[in-house]
């Protein structure tokens, strides 16, 4: 008799990641979501749906953690942590009243920094 080896190729998940017991996932918000704040349902591994709170102000990168809803830990009663972290939608193509929006906003950022060379100001120039 002989041995019998079967090799197990596991495709990586397009929504989570896994970092020891933890549950990772990146959500990517609209912009006036991140600036205002807002409450969305994500769903987790188990296609249970989980209220997130995203704060005003909330920063691209920003990691909201749900703490025990990850993997739990082999042997223990200890669950990892469900971190969702934050990205922004940035749409390819604007409307004609929403690009005039954004470049009023736009001005407006430059007249609060009294026009100085920083990156904004001159993101904008470039983008405008």
């Amino acid at each position: 008799y002989g041995n019998l080896m079967i090799a197990i190729r596991v495709q990586p998940d397009q929504t989570f990641s896994r970092s020891n017991n933890d549950l990772l996932s990146s959500l990517k918000l609209p912009y006036p979501h991140l600036v205002f704040g807002c409450e969305i349902l994500v769903k987790s591994l188990d296609d249970s749906e989980e209220l997130l709170k995203i704060s005003a102000g909330c920063q691209i990168g920003d990691k909201i953690i749900l703490k025990g809803k990850g993997f739990q830990k082999a042997g223990s009663k200890i669950r990892g942590n469900f971190i969702v972290i934050i990205a922004c939608d940035i749409p390819y193509s604007l409307s004609v009243e929403a690009e005039k929006n954004l470049k009023e906003y736009a001005a407006n950022l430059e007249i609060k920094e009294k026009k100085a060379d920083g990156f904004l100001s001159g993101f904008f120039k470039k983008l405008f």
